[in-house]
């Protein structure tokens, strides 16, 4: 039976569009072990971590951030649904060990796709620490389901810590927490996500500013990250707002600002692969403002010298001849 009435209850019972739920409801060994599904995330079209902030409404709470693309279904829908799965271990050994999965290692949060997701093109994941151990390692993957409860291929695996604010992507899991850690930690100077991505500090960053406020930003491709996010701070919010992600070989972004608008920051963040984010700031104005019209110099040299002076000469001596000849009669 389609989800969408199960979909509209569960919006009637609830205001909040995520669920958590101690044992999950997925059916574990298709989620991630499944072969041959027919939707879900590729390489291309997969997550993006984007760390952590203040629980909402609460203090002494954290929310762990997580966006995923909107992915659609083998029927080409929408897909509604998307259940966050949470171990203390991590989800690659799920997948290579045999035997059954069990459903006390796993958490899961549900999250119902909203009307902001759809706006923002972009569905917004979290996870509260109030759900989680403070200092403990956990791992985790996303899980789309269509209408008909069929699990799709799941992101690339993600693990966190809330205690010290660390997290990785990826193969980074793997050594996550230990000597090797290559986890990255929320900082408010340049943050650095790993040293295996592009390090956007090298991609020369520049921008012109065209008439009409238009601000155009350029830098140099990097190998190591197929592509770059680009956000702008809201000083209104006091938060960096994302603007897009495009392929780090278009080398070229345009930003429409408000004639209001002055001292600009703009955040680049290689995605796909781990890397440096950089900040970049610009003053809109002093490209902008109209500049002072500089009208062409006569030109002049010897030759024109020597035709003034003897203009000039020609003048004289026809005002002498003029005044003789009216003395003469």
């Amino acid at each position: 039976m389609k989800k969408h009435l199960a979909l509209a209850a569960l919006i009637t019972l609830a205001s909040q569009a995520a669920t958590y739920a101690a044992t999950p409801v997925l059916n574990l060994d298709n989620a991630l072990r499944g072969k041959n599904l027919t939707f879900g995330y590729t390489e291309t079209q997969n997550v993006t971590v984007k760390g952590f902030q203040n629980g909402s409404g609460d203090s002494k709470t954290k929310d762990f951030l997580i966006a995923s693309p909107l992915l659609k279904d083998a029927s080409d829908v929408e897909v509604e649904e998307y259940s966050i799965l949470i171990s203390k271990k991590p989800i690659s050994s799920y997948k290579t060990a045999s035997g059954e999965l069990t459903l006390t290692d796993f958490d899961e949060t549900k999250h119902l796709l909203s009307a902001d997701d759809k706006a923002a093109a972009e569905v917004s994941l979290k996870l509260s620490s109030a759900n989680f151990e403070e200092a403990t390692n956990y791992y985790g993957v996303v899980v789309p389901t269509d209408d008909n409860v069929q699990e799709g291929s799941h992101s690339k695996e993600f693990c966190f810590n809330f205690a010290d604010e660390k997290y990785a992507e990826g193969d980074a899991c793997k050594t996550f927490g230990g000597a090797g850690d290559t986890a990255s930690e929320s900082s408010e100077a340049d943050e650095e996500h790993g040293a295996a991505g592009a390090d956007m500090r090298l991609a020369n960053i520049s921008h012109t500013v065209t008439e009409g406020n238009k601000v155009v930003l350029t830098w140099k491709a990097l190998a190591a990250s197929a592509n770059v996010e680009i956000q702008i701070f809201d000083k209104e919010l006091n938060e960096f707002k994302k603007l897009a992600t495009v392929p780090m070989t278009q080398e070229k972004f345009e930003y429409q600002a408000k004639e209001s608008d002055q001292e600009l920051i703009f955040n680049f963040i290689p995605r796909d692969e781990k890397g440096k984010e950089i900040r970049y700031e610009l003053n809109a104005r002093t490209e902008s403002e109209p500049k002072a019209e500089i009208k062409a110099v006569p030109k002049v040299g010897p030759v024109e010298d020597m035709m003034l002076i003897v203009a000039i000469s020609v003048l004289a001596y026809a005002g002498y001849r003029l005044l003789a000849t009216n003395k003469a009669e």
